[in-house]
């Protein structure tokens, strides 16, 4: 007589499927990550710091914050140099901090597939990436939504425009900058702070990449913004020289250069390179993915 298997048994059996280990690793890294009360001392000083930045530098010459213009300016001339200057130094260490703290033997040991551990130590990395990037996004919606009524000059803002410029600017370099680094720390665990340095420093090279006249191609494939917004003035300013001829009257001048800057600049030629560098950013990811070795001699020295 046949026995009916209990098909529960069975489920409880089956091996979990590997995205499912790989969120448990990342959980596990993640509570690693916030049990730091240092982790969310960062994190509070990082939301001042953004605060403060966005409250003493909020305007450039006629152009105020607060403005589409204005909202593309905060991000890349205040926000966007400090987050790729800090997300460095919170996503290189993911897989070479267990070599750190002399953990990898253990961790080396478990029965995850190498793929997957590592796998999951990279969306920890997304995640926490993707928490400095939350964090000055909270400020510039604080900030804008506070100027206009300490200043009567500011007009209000559309967090529609800086949610766009947020996602169309901030997650794109948060996933190039921070793949690049989980990469770089991954592969070369024992040497972390040379990536770290290194990034942070070709990334302020990169946002002061700004001459109008020698951009070239460099302005559209410029991860911090930096081309983007130089062009976008550049625009911005030939338009306001043209109008502000046809325009007599201090009144009219100034209405005309508030309008300008509140039209939503035109980023569609950005949207290509940005997507492109978000895809080298994943395949970054993917090669410390595939390439790590949890055991060599490189490693064990």
């Amino acid at each position: 007589m046949a026995v009916m298997q209990n098909p529960a048994s069975d489920a409880g059996l089956r091996p979990a499927p590997g995205w499912k280990k790989a969120l448990g690793v990342a959980a596990w890294d993640l509570r690693h990550f916030g049990a730091s009360r240092s982790t969310w001392a960062l994190g509070a000083a990082a939301f001042g710091f953004f605060v403060v930045l966005l409250g003493v530098r909020n305007q450039w010459g006629y152009v105020l914050g607060t403005t589409a213009l204005g909202q593309l300016a905060e991000l890349v001339y205040d926000l966007m140099f400090v987050f790729g200057v800090m997300l460095p130094f919170l996503v290189t260490d993911r897989v070479a901090h267990d070599y750190q703290e002399r953990m990898h033997e253990l961790l080396m040991a478990t029965a995850i597939p190498t793929p997957i551990f590592v796998l999951g130590r990279y969306l920890a990395a997304f995640f926490v990436s993707l928490g400095l990037a939350i964090t000055l996004l909270a400020a510039q919606l604080l900030v804008n939504l506070a100027l206009p009524g300490m200043d009567a000059h500011f007009p209000s803002a559309d967090p529609l425009i800086t949610l766009s410029m947020w996602v169309r600017l901030t997650l794109p370099a948060g996933i190039l900058v921070g793949s690049l680094c989980f990469c770089l720390g991954t592969l070369l665990p024992r040497l972390t702070a040379i990536p770290k340095l290194a990034v942070s420093m070709a990334w302020i090279i990169l946002a002061l990449d700004n001459d109008p006249t020698d951009l070239g191609w460099r302005a559209y494939w410029n991860p911090s913004g930096a081309g983007m917004a130089t062009l976008v003035f550049k625009h911005f300013q030939d338009l306001a020289e043209s109008g502000l001829k046809a325009v007599h009257g201090n009144v009219q001048q100034v209405e005309l250069i508030l309008r300008l800057q509140q039209s939503l600049p035109d980023l569609r030629p950005w949207i290509g390179p940005f997507l492109a560098l978000t895809a080298i950013g994943l395949l970054l990811g993917t090669l410390a993915i595939f390439s790590f070795r949890r055991f060599r001699s490189s490693m064990s020295a």
